[in-house]
C-alpha cells in the first residue's frame, strides 16, 4: 500500500511538472540543471473592469520549484486574439488555468480554459497553442473536448508512454474526464475519468508573484530560461534606496550620512552620495523620531506626476538641450463640459525635464469658432525637422466633433516659444474620416508619419498608418495599415490602437502606442522593424507586434491607465527618458454615465526607460507619485533626550475660535520614553483675547489672531505659539432660511443679504429642530401640488467655495432620485444631494456635464428615514475637496473635483437652484422637512461643522463657564465647595495644583503655623458633548493661627498692566512691644517685579531687603525698632510692585514666614494674602491716540510729548497711552511703532 501511494503521487508530480525525463532537451549538460518556470493566472491585480488582464498567460520562474520569480512585471504575456471583435467588449474571450505541457519532439503545448469577459466558464472546449521556447506562441486554436454541452474546465495533459498519446484531463466542476491525442489537435470522446493522475497537485509556492493561482510547472534549461529573460526579465535597475536610521540628541541637529545605498532589481547595493534637506530645529527639539527627504547624486531629478494637466505629453528635447512640452490642452475649472476642453496648444521650455513643471505656459495657437479646426484641438507633438520647428495635431470641427483631420504649424523662428506660429494647413490622407495622433520620425534620410486612422472596413475606431512625408503637408501615395486592435487587452470598448510614438534603438525602430480605450484599460503596446536601409517600412510585414502590453494599469501604485506617450533623452544625454499620462482615479468609459474624454485627470508622468537583453524597450510599472525610484532617500531620526530633560511636545498649532488644545510638558527618562508634567507648572498666555489658557495647560481658541503660550517649569520656560484662523460668523452667510414662517409665499432670509426665497406652490409648516419646518409632501414629476422653493440667483456667482447646511427629515424614503435640493442651472450643470439615489444611497455631486460627468461623495447607505438629521455638504475647491457630513460627522469625500460652484452661475437665470425639486424633469419631488437651511460663501472646515451642529452645546459650556464662580478665594480656612454640573447641564471637573492643601473634592487641608500660606491652582473643566472650557481659581489657603496675631496685607484689588501696585503691610493682635521683624513675601514675578519696601512709622527701619535676583519670586523684609517701643496695631511697611503682565490675570501676594520679637523671645504668627486683578490696557484701536479713528502725525505729536514717562510716574495712568510697546515706558520704540502705522495706513 505504501509503495502504491508514493507511485500515485509521482505520478501526479509527473503530470504537473512535465518531467524531462519523459521528454527530450537539448544538451545533457543542461538538462541536468534544475530551472523550472510556472504558468499561472492571477486575481485581482489590476482594476475592477479589466479581469482580462488576470485571466491571460503569467509566467514565473524557480531553482527550486518553490521560490518563484515573476517575469514580465507579473503581467500577462499572452492573450486571445479575437477575430471580428467590432468594439463590443462582450464578445472578447480571456482564459485561465494556463497548462504547459512539454511535448516529446521538445517543444511547449499551453492548454487554458475558456472565459468570457463576464467570468463564464461554459465553453465545451479549451483554447490550446504551440511554442518552442514559451516566449512565442502559434496555432491558436479551440479544442472541443466534448459534444453533450458539458463546459470544460481546469483542462491538464501527460504523455503515456505505453500508449503513444497524449491523455488530456479536464472538469465539468462536478465530474473528471478524459480524452486522448496525438496532436492536440483532434481528440476522442471523453470519458468518465476516476483514477488518480488528476488533477495534479498544485505547485509548491513558499513565495510567488502578488496573487498567483498556479497552473503547472515545466523544467527547462539554462538557455531556454536565458531567452525568457532577455525579453520578459526585470533589467538592472534601481527600485529603491537602503532605509538609512540614527539617533541625535534632544536640540542637536542629526548628522547623516554623505553616502548611502541604492538597491537595484537585481539585489545589489550600490554606493551614491546623497544630498539632503535643510531640517527644521522643531524637529529635534523633543523626544521621538521624524523624517529627513534626501536626493540621491547623480540621478534623474523628476517628481510625478510632472504636470497635472497634461493629457497626451509630448516632450522634444532640441540640439541645445532645452525641451519644449506640449500636450492636448484640458479647462479643469470646467472639468467634464466638452465644450470648454481642447481648445488650444500651449508649449512650455525648460533647460531640465523637471523645469517644465513650473515653467510658464504659453498660448501659441487658439482654435477657430467654426469650421476647420474648431473642436477637439487633439495630441499636439512638437518636432524639429530639417531646421524649423512643426507642430502635427488633430482637429475636428463644431459640427462635427469627431470628424478629425491633422494639420500643422510651422515656427517662423529658431526660439519656438517667442517665435511666430503660422498655419500650414491640413495633412492630406487617403480615405480621410478620423485621422489623429500624428507623428514623424526619420530613416534612411526621408521622413515618415504614422498616424491612428479609422478603418471603417475593418469595423474599428482606428488602427496604426504609416506613410512618407515629403512635405510637412504631404504624404506619400502608399499609405498603409501596420497595426489594429486584434488582442482582448487592445479591444476595449473604444477598440482603438492610437498615439504611436518611435525611438531608434539597438538596431530596431520601435513603435509605442497606446489601445483601449481611455479610462483605466489604456495600455501601451509595441512594435518594431528592423532599422536596415533594406527594411521596407511600408511593408506590413516588416512590422513585429509584442503580444502583450509593455505598460499597463497598477493599482498598486494607484496608476490607472497609462498611455499615449512619448520618447526623450535627460539632461546627461544618455538616459532615454518616456513621458506618458496617467490617471489617479480608477473609471470605465459608460461605467455610470462615466465619460473619460473630458475628465481632465490625465496627468503627464515621466519615468526612466530600460533596455532588455534582446535590445526591446522596458518601460516596466508605472511608478508611484513622488521621485523616481532610487533617487530619493530618506532618513528616519530618532531623537533621545539625557534623563531629567524638559521639553515641550509640541511648539506651534492652530487652533480654531472656540477650539481647546492641550500643551504639553514632558520629561524624559534617558531611555526614549518621557513621561507627561502635571504638576508644577505655571501657564500665560501673551494675547489672553485670541487665546487664553488654564493652569491645566488646557488653551482655549477665542479670535483670530496670533498668541505665544509660556509655561514656566523649575526655572525653565517654554513657549508654544497659537494660530487661530477667522471663525465662521454670519457675515459668511449667503443665505439662511429659519422657516419660521406660518404661511405666505415668502422663505424669509436672515442673512441678511436680502436672498428670500420664494414658496412654490402651497406650502405647509412643522415644528423643527430649531422653531419651525418647512414640510415637503413629495410626489412624481407629474405633480401639480408638491411645494418647493427656489432660490433667487446670484447665490453662485463667484462662490468658488460653499458649505451647504441643514436639518432634515426625510418620509418619502423608498422613493428614488429626490433632490433634497439643486443648485445650478440646469439638468446639465448643478450641485446636488440626494437623500436616496438610484444606488440607494445618501448621494452629493457637482457637474457641468450631466449625470455621467458628475463628480462625486457618497455615503455608504441611505439618509435615515423619520428622524431630524443635520446634514452639511462642503465643496472646497481650493483643495479640490468635496466633503459630506452627518450630525457633525464626516461621511464621505472625494479628493479629486475639479468643478467650483462658481462654473454653475448662469446670469440669464433668475434662480440659483431648488429646495425639493430636481433639475432633471422624470424626478419626483422631495418628500420630508427641512429646517435652518444655510449656505456659506466659505468651506466650513470640519470643526465649524462640528460646532454648527453642537451650537446648543457650545453655548452651554459658554453660560456654565461664566456661571461658575467660587466668591472670594484669597483668605481660605474652610472647605469649598465645588460643582459638578452647570445650570445648564454641562459637566464640571476639577483638577488642582495641590491636591494635598485644596482637593478635588473641596477638601481644604491648611498649613501649619509657620509653614506660611499656599496658593493652590483650582481648574475647573465645563464640557458638554464635544465642546469644553476651562477657568482657574487660585485659592489661598491661610496657615493655622497661633495666638492671635497675624500679618496684615491691604491696598487696591484691581490694576492696569505697567502701572504700579502699591500693599500696605501691617500687624493685627498685638499685645505687647515689638522690636524686630523678619516678614517673607512671595508673588509670581512673571507678573509683578519688585520695587521697594518703605516704612510708614517714624520709629521703625527697613533694615535689609534680600536681593530679588538671588530669590525669585520672594523679598525677605528686616525691619527693627529705631525709636520707642512700637507695640501697637496698624500700618507698618509700604511695599510696591510694578505690574509686569500685558494680560488680563489675577495675582495673589503672600505675606509668609512671619517673625516678631520683643526681646525676649521670637514669635512666628500667622500670614496673610492679596489678590488683585490685572486687567489690559484699554485701547481698542492701539494707536488711535486722539480717538480720531485714524493715525496721524497728531497721534505721533502726543507720544512725543510724553516722551521718557515711565510706569514709576505718578501720572502714568494719563501717558501709558502712548506706551504701544507695553514696556512700562515711552521711547523711541513707541514712536517708531506709531511712524510704521502712519505710513501703512
Amino acid at each position: 500500500m505504501l509503495k502504491k501511494k508514493a507511485l500515485s503521487l509521482m505520478i501526479a508530480w509527473t503530470l504537473l511538472v512535465s518531467s524531462i525525463a519523459l521528454a527530450p532537451v537539448s544538451g545533457a549538460a543542461e538538462a541536468a540543471q534544475d530551472i523550472y518556470v510556472m504558468s499561472y493566472h492571477t486575481s485581482g491585480t489590476s482594476g475592477t473592469n479589466m479581469t482580462y488582464m488576470d485571466d491571460s498567460l503569467h509566467l514565473a520562474y524557480s531553482y527550486d520549484a518553490s521560490h518563484w520569480t515573476a517575469l514580465g512585471d507579473n503581467n500577462g504575456i499572452l492573450f486571445k486574439k479575437n477575430t471580428g471583435y467590432q468594439a463590443n467588449p462582450a464578445n472578447g474571450l480571456q482564459y485561465r488555468d494556463p497548462f504547459l505541457l512539454r511535448k516529446q519532439d521538445g517543444s511547449f503545448v499551453l492548454l487554458a480554459t475558456i472565459v468570457t469577459s463576464a467570468g463564464a466558464t461554459t465553453n465545451t472546449g479549451i483554447f490550446a497553442w504551440d511554442s518552442k521556447d514559451l516566449l512565442h506562441y502559434t496555432n491558436e486554436r479551440t479544442i472541443q473536448l466534448n459534444k453533450t454541452s458539458q463546459p470544460a474546465k481546469s483542462p491538464q495533459a501527460r504523455y503515456n508512454e505505453a500508449s503513444g498519446l497524449y491523455e488530456l484531463y479536464w472538469t465539468n466542476g462536478t465530474t473528471l474526464y478524459t480524452n486522448t491525442t496525438e496532436d492536440f489537435i483532434t481528440v476522442s470522446d471523453p470519458i468518465t475519468y476516476q483514477g488518480t493522475q488528476y488533477p495534479a497537485a498544485k505547485p509548491v509556492m513558499n513565495s510567488a508573484p502578488a496573487k498567483a493561482i498556479a497552473g503547472s510547472v515545466v523544467r527547462v534549461t539554462p538557455s531556454e530560461l536565458t531567452t525568457l529573460l532577455a525579453s520578459l526579465g526585470t533589467p538592472q535597475m534601481p527600485t529603491g534606496v537602503k532605509p538609512i536610521q540614527t539617533t541625535t540628541a534632544l536640540g542637536a541637529a542629526p548628522t547623516l550620512p554623505d553616502v548611502g545605498e541604492v538597491i537595484y532589481s537585481d539585489g545589489t547595493l550600490v554606493s551614491k552620495g546623497m544630498d539632503w534637506e535643510a531640517i527644521d530645529p522643531a524637529a529635534y527639539a523633543k523626544e521621538g523620531t521624524f523624517k529627513v527627504k534626501g536626493k540621491v547624486k547623480g540621478t534623474t531629478n523628476i517628481v510625478n506626476p510632472l504636470i497635472k494637466n497634461g493629457a497626451d505629453p509630448n516632450i522634444e528635447k532640441s540640439k541645445d538641450g532645452r525641451y519644449y512640452f506640449t500636450s492636448s490642452y484640458m479647462d479643469v475649472a470646467h472639468n467634464g463640459t466638452a465644450s470648454y476642453q481642447y481648445d488650444r496648444i500651449t508649449l512650455r521650455g525648460s533647460s531640465t525635464v523637471q523645469g517644465l513643471a513650473s515653467a510658464e505656459e504659453k498660448t501659441i495657437w487658439l482654435r477657430k469658432s467654426s469650421g476647420e479646426m474648431s473642436f477637439h484641438i487633439w495630441a499636439p507633438e512638437i518636432h524639429y525637422m530639417n531646421g524649423k520647428w512643426y507642430i502635427y495635431f488633430a482637429a475636428g470641427r463644431t459640427t462635427a466633433n469627431f470628424d478629425l483631420r491633422v494639420y500643422v504649424l510651422e515656427c517662423a523662428t529658431d526660439d519656438p516659444m517667442t517665435g511666430a506660429w503660422n498655419e500650414l494647413g491640413k495633412v492630406a490622407m487617403q480615405n480621410e474620416a478620423f485621422d489623429l495622433d500624428s507623428t514623424v520620425f526619420e530613416h534612411n534620410g526621408e521622413w515618415y508619419m504614422i498616424w491612428a486612422f479609422a478603418n471603417s472596413s475593418l469595423q474599428m475606431n482606428s488602427s496604426l498608418r504609416i506613410a512618407k512625408l515629403t512635405s510637412p503637408t504631404t504624404l506619400g501615395s502608399q499609405q498603409v495599415n501596420i497595426a489594429v486592435p486584434e488582442y482582448t487587452w487592445e479591444q476595449r470598448r473604444d477598440n482603438v490602437v492610437e498615439g504611436p510614438d518611435v525611438i531608434k534603438r539597438n538596431g530596431k525602430i520601435f513603435v509605442t502606442y497606446s489601445a483601449g480605450s481611455t479610462d483605466s484599460t489604456y495600455a501601451i503596446g509595441l512594435l518594431s522593424a528592423l532599422d536596415s536601409p533594406s527594411t521596407d517600412l511600408l511593408d506590413p510585414a516588416a512590422w513585429t507586434k509584442t503580444p502583450y502590453p509593455i505598460m499597463a494599469t497598477s493599482k498598486a501604485n494607484e496608476q490607472f491607465g497609462p498611455g499615449h506617450g512619448t520618447f526623450t533623452v535627460a539632461e546627461d544625454g544618455v538616459s532615454d527618458l518616456y513621458v506618458y499620462h496617467a490617471r489617479k482615479n480608477e473609471q470605465y468609459s459608460g461605467v455610470n454615465g462615466y465619460n473619460p474624454l473630458y475628465d481632465a485627470s490625465r496627468w503627464a508622468r515621466v519615468q526612466n526607460v530600460y533596455w532588455h537583453e534582446d535590445g526591446t524597450p522596458y518601460l516596466g510599472v508605472p511608478v508611484a507619485d513622488g521621485n523616481l525610484p532610487g533617487a530619493a532617500v530618506e532618513a528616519t531620526v530618532t531623537v533621545i533626550a539625557t534623563a531629567g530633560t524638559v521639553y515641550a511636545a509640541e511648539e506651534s498649532a492652530t487652533i480654531e475660535a472656540g477650539d481647546t488644545h492641550q500643551m504639553v510638558l514632558k520629561k524624559a527618562d534617558g531611555n526614549g520614553q518621557s513621561t507627561v508634567i502635571t504638576t508644577g507648572v505655571a501657564y500665560s498666555s501673551s494675547t489672553a483675547a485670541v487665546a487664553k489658557v488654564s493652569q491645566t495647560g488646557v488653551v482655549k481658541a477665542l479670535s483670530q489672531g496670533l498668541a505665544v503660550i509660556t509655561a514656566q517649569y523649575e526655572g525653565q520656560t517654554f513657549t508654544f505659539h497659537v494660530t487661530v484662523p477667522a471663525a465662521v460668523s454670519d457675515k459668511d452667510l449667503l443665505l439662511w432660511y429659519s422657516f419660521d414662517e406660518t404661511g405666505g409665499t415668502v422663505a424669509t432670509d436672515h442673512s441678511g443679504n436680502g436672498n428670500d426665497g420664494a414658496y412654490v406652490r402651497t406650502p405647509a409648516f412643522g415644528t423643527g429642530v430649531n422653531g419651525g419646518s418647512f414640510k415637503m409632501s413629495g410626489g412624481a414629476s407629474t405633480s401639480t401640488t408638491a411645494p418647493y422653493v427656489k432660490i433667487p440667483n446670484g447665490i453662485l456667482k463667484g462662490t468658488d467655495n460653499i458649505t451647504i447646511s441643514t436639518y432634515v427629515k426625510f418620509t418619502n424614503t423608498t422613493t428614488r432620485n429626490q433632490f433634497l435640493y439643486g443648485l445650478g442651472t440646469d439638468s446639465d450643470r448643478y450641485l446636488f444631494t440626494s437623500p436616496y439615489n438610484g444606488s440607494n444611497i445618501l448621494h452629493s455631486a457637482i457637474t457641468t456635464s450631466t449625470w455621467s460627468g458628475e463628480q462625486k461623495w457618497a455615503h455608504a447607505s441611505a439618509l435615515p428615514g423619520n428622524e431630524w438629521k443635520q446634514l452639511t455638504v462642503v465643496v472646497n475647491s481650493d483643495e479640490h475637496l468635496g466633503v459630506m457630513y452627518l450630525d457633525g460627522i464626516e461621511v464621505a469625500r472625494n479628493s479629486s473635483v475639479t468643478i467650483k460652484p462658481s462654473d454653475l452661475y448662469d446670469a440669464t437665470k433668475d434662480f440659483s437652484g431648488y429646495i425639493g425639486k430636481s433639475f432633471y424633469s422624470g424626478d419626483p419631488y422631495f418628500g420630508g422637512e427641512v429646517d435652518d437651511f444655510r449656505i456659506y460663501n466659505k468651506a466650513l472646515t470640519s470643526w465649524e461643522v462640528r460646532s454648527l451642529y453642537e451650537q446648543a452645546n457650545s453655548q452651554a459650556v459658554a453660560e456654565d463657564t461664566e456661571w461658575l464662580q467660587l466668591g472670594d478665594t484669597s483668605a481660605i480656612i474652610d472647605d469649598l465647595i465645588l460643582p459638578t454640573v452647570g445650570s445648564k447641564g454641562s459637566s464640571i471637573a476639577w483638577h488642582s495644583s495641590d491636591a494635598s492643601v485644596a482637593g478635588t473634592n473641596g477638601v481644604v487641608q491648611r498649613p501649619a503655623l509657620g509653614e506660611g500660606n499656599r496658593t493652590v491652582t483650582l481648574t475647573a473643566t465645563v464640557q458638554k458633548g464635544s465642546f469644553l472650557d476651562t477657568k482657574d481659581f487660585l485659592v489661598t489657603v491661610i496657615s493655622e493661627q497661633g495666638s492671635g496675631v497675624s500679618a496684615i496685607l491691604s491696598g487696591t484689588n484691581a490694576i492696569q498692566a505697567g502701572e504700579t501696585l502699591e500693599l500696605i503691610y501691617g500687624l493685627s493682635g498685638v499685645d505687647g512691644e515689638v522690636y524686630a521683624q523678619d516678614i517673607t513675601f512671595t508673588f509670581d514675578q512673571e507678573q509683578l517685579e519688585f520695587m521697594d519696601a518703605v516704612s510708614k512709622n517714624k520709629d521703625f527701619a527697613v533694615v535689609a531687603v534680600s536681593d530679588p535676583a538671588e530669590t525669585e519670586g520672594q523679598i525677605r523684609v528686616i525691619a527693627a525698632r529705631i525709636g520707642q517701643g512700637v507695640g501697637v496695631d496698624g500700618e507698618w511697611l509700604t511695599v510696591r510692585w510694578k505690574v509686569k503682565a500685558s494680560q488680563a490675570a489675577v495675582t495673589v501676594i503672600n505675606v509668609s514666614n512671619v517673625v516678631v520679637s520683643s526681646g525676649d523671645d521670637e514669635t512666628d504668627i500667622g500670614g496673610a494674602a492679596h489678590s488683585v486683578n490685572i486687567s489690559e490696557i484699554d485701547r481698542a484701536t492701539p494707536g488711535d491716540i486722539n480717538g480720531d479713528s485714524r493715525f496721524s502725525i497728531g497721534d505721533l505729536a502726543i507720544i512725543a510729548s510724553y516722551y521718557g514717562k515711565t510706569s514709576s510716574d505718578p501720572n502714568w495712568s494719563v501717558y501709558r497711552i502712548a506706551d504701544l510697546s507695553n514696556d512700562g515706558m515711552v521711547d523711541i520704540v513707541d514712536l517708531s511703532t506709531m511712524a510704521q502705522l502712519i505710513l501703512k495706513q
